[in-house]
């Protein structure tokens, strides 16, 4: 037979990770807006003020 001490501590590590889960999926909402409102600019930027990748290798040497 299953304790209920057992039980409180497995309901409380179950509330936890729905916890965690809660914060992950508030936060990817904003993670998301704000690689939308990156791409949107990007779309916008002149092509002359972007490099190569062979220019943005050399730079990271």
């Amino acid at each position: 037979m299953v304790k209920l001490e057992t039980l409180h501590a497995e309901i409380e590590e179950i509330k936890s990770n729905v916890n965690k889960i809660l914060v992950i999926l508030e936060n990817e909402g904003e993670v998301r807006e704000e690689v939308l409102g990156d791409l949107e600019e990007a779309r916008h930027a002149p092509k002359g003020k972007y490099i190569s990748h062979e220019d943005a290798k050399k730079r990271m040497k």
